[in-house]
């Protein structure tokens, strides 16, 4: 049995469990939502099979485990922007600049995360932070470490083949 790179083991088990977070929390919503679900939230149900799939796929030591996450990684990245300026930004920047159309979509974002821990809806406010806030920042701290540990990988290969 080979060892796992350090990293690898900390990028795998961030991705698989921030993708099975992600899942379980679309999956709640669906079932005691009062609501259907927007297609939106259906994309990215999907993207979090895929995420699960390949954060799966590393746990049992499969080939192509770093494409899926990778993959699911930036569906997720693309899906995020492209819904924060089109739902967000973009209709704003006929009200004034894009620095003021950014500077007030964020603050929309950002309020109804602080209305909710102020109200004491703790749980609510923590499923928030995690879809809007942590979930995307752990996508991208995922994305660098996959792409940096290649290079590193690549580069240790022939060492390693040596020994």
């Amino acid at each position: 049995m080979h060892a796992v790179p350090r990293i690898q083991r900390s990028i795998g088990l961030l991705a698989l469990g921030s993708w099975i977070a992600l899942a379980l929390l679309l999956v709640t919503a669906i079932i005691n939502g009062p609501y259907m679900l927007a297609m939106y939230q259906w994309l990215m149900l999907l993207i979090s099979v895929l995420g699960i799939v390949g954060g799966a796929s590393w746990l049992t030591s499969r080939r192509r485990w770093k494409p899926l996450l990778m993959g699911a990684a930036i569906l997720y990245v693309a899906l995020m922007v492209v819904r924060f300026f089109v739902g967000s930004v973009w209709w704003q920047l006929e009200y004034g600049s894009l620095f003021e159309a950014l500077s007030h979509a964020l603050y929309s974002r950002w309020r109804p995360l602080v209305h909710l821990f102020a109200q004491g809806w703790v749980l609510e406010g923590i499923s928030l932070t995690f879809y809007e806030v942590l979930m995307p920042v752990f996508q991208l701290a995922i994305l660098v470490a996959l792409m940096t540990s290649n290079s590193r990988l690549q580069a240790d290969a022939p060492q390693a083949s040596r020994a």
